[in-house]
């Protein structure tokens, strides 16, 4: 198992965020146009819906960093970067896991929502903007999870489990000489 790392140095959090909910629903766009119909009809004015397309990395982790919230549109891919990228940069995610966000898609950062239960992802969602606490993302538990999230997908975790396979490899190599 190879541990991908996020650069913790580009996906951080803005200390003052906006009221932005961001998304990359490019893989999902029916559930995308389905959840906007839906929440746009009870979303507060002062809140917009940003998605994030034609940007550069460096354009996407600015948006990530101002807003407070992110859509997981995770399909069945291993493991969804944004919804890592978006939780390092302070923001509640709530959305779908994929099969890979499994293993992180945890209380007080995440809220699962089943694929394609677009009532329940609207409800979240507005749930999450009126009970927005400004502090949100420096409690006490978020910061711990935050912490040990970057901790989880660091770059001297990724070189570790390189090196694990790479023994494990060349220890199938010698067994068979």
């Amino acid at each position: 198992r190879i541990n991908l790392s996020i650069d913790s140095n580009i996906f951080k959090s803005k200390k003052i965020k906006q009221n932005i909910i961001t998304c990359m629903p490019r893989k999902l766009k029916e559930d995308f146009h389905l959840l906007k119909f839906f929440i746009n009809q009870a979303m507060p004015k002062k809140w917009k819906l940003i998605t994030l397309t034609n940007m550069s990395n460096k354009e996407i982790a600015n948006k990530l960093s101002s807003s407070k919230i992110f859509l997981s549109f995770s399909n069945f891919e291993g493991l969804g970067l944004p919804p890592i990228e978006a939780a390092f940069s302070g923001n509640k995610v709530i959305g779908y896991a994929g099969e890979g966000g499994n293993d992180y898609f945890n209380k007080p950062i995440f809220e699962k929502i089943s694929k394609g239960d677009i009532l329940n992802f609207s409800i979240k969602i507005l749930k999450n903007i009126k009970s927005f606490d400004k502090a949100w993302n420096v409690q006490k538990d978020v910061s711990k999870s935050r912490k040990k999230l970057i901790k989880k997908y660091s770059l001297k975790n990724e070189k570790n489990s390189i090196r694990k396979i790479l023994f494990h490899i060349s220890s199938l190599y010698k067994s068979t000489n």
